[in-house]
This record gives C-alpha cells, sequence and structure tokens, in this order.
C-alpha cells in the first residue's frame, strides 16, 4: 500500500476532470476536495485541482499556412489566442504562462513584456524574430480582457495550455 502522501499525488496526477460549464468545474472542484478528505493533510506543498473549464473539442491547433506558421491558436469562448510554438520547447512554458500573467496583471506595456519574454525564456535569434510580434499582440489581447475584468480563470488558461503539449498545470492552491 502506497504511503498517504504518494497516493494523494497519484490521485493527483491520474483522476482529471474537465467541462465547459463554470458551474460544473466549480461543483466538481469542491467534490474533488470533499473525496481527497485526511489526504489533504499529507500534501507536501500547494497542490492544484485537475479540473479545468476547457472545451475538449477546441483544441490548441499549430498553423501550417505562412500567416500562422509556428504559431498555435488556442480557441476560447472570448476569442482565439495566438501563441509562439517557440515558448512550449525546452519547458518553458510555465515560466511563460507565469510571466503572462504577472505582465498583464502589472500593466506591463507589450512591447517590454515581448522583450523580457525573448530574454527570459532565452529565445534564440530566429525563435525571437518570429515570436515578438505574437507576443505583444498576445500581452495586448489580454490587457484589454484584464481591464473589462474578464480574467478570472489564469489557471485554466495556463492549464488549457499546458494539457494539450503533455506539460504540468501550474498549483493554484
Amino acid at each position: 500500500m502506497l504511503p498517504e502522501a504518494e497516493l494523494l499525488e497519484a490521485i493527483l496526477a491520474n483522476v482529471v476532470g474537465f467541462d465547459i460549464n463554470p458551474l460544473a468545474v466549480i461543483t466538481a472542484r469542491v467534490n474533488y476536495l470533499l473525496a481527497l478528505g485526511d489526504l489533504l493533510e499529507r500534501r507536501r506543498g500547494p497542490i492544484a485541482i485537475p479540473v479545468y473549464l476547457a472545451d475538449s473539442v477546441l483544441l490548441p491547433e499549430l498553423g501550417h499556412d505562412l500567416e500562422s506558421s509556428g504559431l498555435y491558436q488556442v480557441r476560447t469562448s472570448v476569442g482565439v489566442f495566438t501563441v509562439p510554438e517557440a515558448v512550449f520547447a525546452h519547458g518553458r512554458l510555465g515560466r511563460f504562462c507565469s510571466m503572462l500573467e504577472g505582465a498583464v496583471r502589472a500593466g506591463e506595456p507589450p512591447a517590454a513584456f515581448a522583450e523580457a519574454v525573448a530574454e527570459g525564456l532565452d529565445l534564440s535569434g530566429s525563435e525571437r524574430r518570429s515570436a515578438i510580434g505574437p507576443l505583444r499582440a498576445l500581452c495586448e489581447q489580454l490587457a484589454d480582457l484584464h481591464r473589462r475584468g474578464l480574467d478570472g480563470l489564469w489557471p485554466d488558461f495556463d492549464t488549457a495550455i499546458k494539457k494539450n503539449v503533455g506539460q504540468k498545470a501550474t498549483p493554484i492552491m
């Protein structure tokens, strides 16, 4: 039998859910927490309840034409987000999502954000050239949503991207 701390980690890594309905997601997260019960006392740090607001039909698509080559199109209920492929490589995605959230919440100018990402993720010259414009546009798009109060699901944006490229989600609890 697994020690309780390992059992908790195994459950969190292997029991995952998603729904397009925000109320269903909240309800499922509460039920998940209740089901974990006493195991929560054995956690080794913050945990992410792996129940996500997502549409299983709308997966990120990598562009193939001249205009969208090297860019993922992430379709959401509030629009399409274009994310450079370079941020998915070499374990960069978690840092990228953190930088993006921080920049939008702090009101960082999109051009400064794009340069900070290129530097912080150590993008090569060609990656930098192809990513700067889309990074700037993504920051502008998310800053607009933030100004309008439509950005309350950062962990889900982070996860919606990561779950489709096989990376761990950022802890939210």
